[in-house]
């Protein structure tokens, strides 16, 4: 008869189910943010159908869905475990650098047209019952449900890396 005792098995599945719900919503949110338009641009009263990150950022906007994909299989991946929170802070810094990115276009933007509006005002010359058109009179930009959920992913995100 053998008496040794077996040793204990190995959890398969080492993530709590909280912790898989977490990282599937910032998958789902991950990809939201990049298929959904992030901002409607609209000109002189017509409304465009929306610019996608994809279209802003260009190929760097797919880093998004691809740490949160990576973020999902690293609880349940053998040799990506000890990797787990190095993975979530990645995730989040991805998030807050392309939030980040999002808000100085947007104030380099408003400086742009400020100055164009300076401009015009200057070719007016000051002429008595004359106002200048502004650039921001023909048309605005307004942020969709891509930007939403990037800002809910960054949220997410950075709750999900500080709470691990």
């Amino acid at each position: 008869m053998n008496n040794e005792t077996t040793p204990s098995t190995q959890q398969i599945l080492p993530a709590t189910f909280a912790t898989a719900k977490i990282r599937i919503a910032l998958a789902a949110l991950g990809f939201a943010s990049v298929l959904f338009p992030a901002v409607t641009v609209t000109a002189m009263g017509a409304f465009s159908q929306g610019v996608g990150l994809a279209a802003l950022a260009g190929g760097t906007a797919y880093l998004i869905p691809l740490v949160f994909v990576l973020a999902l299989a690293a609880p349940f991946n053998a040799q990506l475990q000890p990797y787990s929170r190095l993975i979530d802070i990645a995730a989040a810094a991805t998030c807050v650098l392309f939030v980040a990115w999002g808000l100085w276009s947007l104030f380099d933007l408003h400086n742009t047209m400020a100055q164009q509006d300076n401009a015009l005002a200057a070719l007016a010359g000051g002429a008595p019952g004359f106002r200048a058109p502004r650039v921001s009179d023909f048309g605005s930009v307004t942020p969709s449900i891509g930007a939403v959920a990037l800002l809910a992913t960054t949220a997410l995100s950075v709750w999900k890396a500080a709470k691990a």
